[in-house]
C-alpha cells in the first residue's frame, strides 16, 4: 500500500472480486457520469474531499484491470453516499 494512494491496499488480480468491490466501481462510473466529470476531474474532486486516489488507479478500476481493495471499496461507497452530486 502506498501512502500516496491508499486505495491500492490489495492487488486486484487475486481472487474473485466481492459484490462490494464490483458495486463500488459500478457506482463510481455512474456517479462520474451523473455529475458530468471526466476521470481527471473526478480525481481532483476526490482529493479535495479527502479521498486520495490517483488517475491511474481510477482508470484501472474503471477498465477492470484492477479493483479497489475491500477497505477502499467501503471507503469509496461511503464517499459516493456522502457526495451524490457535486458542483
Amino acid at each position: 500500500m502506498s501512502e500516496e494512494d491508499p486505495a491500492q491496499e490489495e492487488r486486484s488480480g487475486e481472487g474473485e472480486p466481492t459484490e462490494e468491490q464490483r458495486e463500488a466501481v459500478r457506482l463510481l462510473v455512474e456517479w462520474r457520469r451523473r455529475n458530468g466529470l471526466s476521470q481527471r476531474a473526478s480525481v481532483e474532486l476526490m482529493h479535495a474531499r479527502d479521498f486520495p486516489v490517483t488517475l491511474t488507479t481510477l482508470e484501472k478500476w474503471e477498465s477492470g484491470e484492477r479493483r479497489p481493495g475491500r477497505i477502499a471499496a467501503r471507503s469509496l461507497l461511503r464517499f459516493l453516499r456522502e457526495h451524490p452530486t457535486v458542483s
